[in-house]
């Protein structure tokens, strides 16, 4: 009876042991190349605190920097660029707002609006956003997640870009996806049927929900098959 009493107090250590090991492998997965790319993070002691106000392109960095302990990733300006490359069409001009630094004590989030107007009218709007989290257990900050939204106005039921095609295709270089040119050709198949995409929002590309670092790319059309946004979305979903 002792020697199976041994096995049995012998057994839940193994057990638990095996359990630790599985946890730890997974922990140390490494995440691809085109992951990792979104991937930001550093110690931090102090939490965020309450925020709202803005700042100059010229004093975004040391302002980030010194203030807050964070930086900017390179995706977030080139999703600034793509917008404005795309949508810098003949007869309109610019407007631009500064950087709006916003937050709480766990969230910190940095937005800027560009638009381009049409006789003073906007006919487009892209906003980037960037939101970190303070994780107070791990004394750390992590770049949670990353939006490119794109709104184009319809009162005229026109698109106000250059190429659709082309803006998809370089918010998919950006967001480091496989295969972008047949993402895109699988897009345009999606909408060759005219009645079938309007009101409905059409996905280029989207990742599963338990994904590490999750991306979507998306359109949405107004009921009359306008296009009205485009939504580029990456997330740190790590524990």
């Amino acid at each position: 009876m002792k020697k199976y009493s041994k096995w049995l107090l012998i057994l839940p250590l193994l057990v638990f042991s095996g359990c630790q090991q599985e946890n730890k492998e997974k922990e140390t997965e490494k995440l691809s190349e085109a992951e990792s790319a979104f991937v930001w993070q550093t110690d931090q002691e102090k939490k965020f605190g309450g925020h709202d106000y803005t700042v100059s392109s010229d004093e975004l960095e040391s302002e980030l920097s010194d203030r807050f302990n964070i930086e900017l990733p390179a995706s977030y300006f080139e999703f600034e660029e793509a917008y404005q490359e795309g949508f810098s069409i003949e007869g309109v001009t610019k407007t631009e707002n500064e950087y709006q630094i916003t937050g709480s004590d766990y969230e910190l989030m940095v937005s800027r609006e560009t638009g381009f107007a049409k006789e003073e009218e906007l006919v487009s709007l892209g906003t980037v956003k960037a939101t970190y989290e303070y994780m107070s257990n791990a004394k750390q900050v992590k770049l949670a997640s990353q939006q490119l939204e794109i709104l184009n106005w319809v009162g005229d039921d026109q698109f106000h870009g250059k190429s659709l095609e082309d803006t998809l295709k370089k918010l998919g270089e950006i967001l480091k996806l496989d295969d972008v040119d047949q993402l895109v050709t699988d897009f345009k198949e999606k909408i060759a049927d005219e009645e079938a995409i309007k009101g409905e929002l059409i996905t280029v590309y989207a990742d599963k929900e338990d994904a590490r670092i999750k991306k979507t790319l998306t359109v949405q059309y107004t009921d009359k098959g306008v296009v009205e946004g485009i939504y580029a979305n990456v997330s740190d979903n790590q524990k």
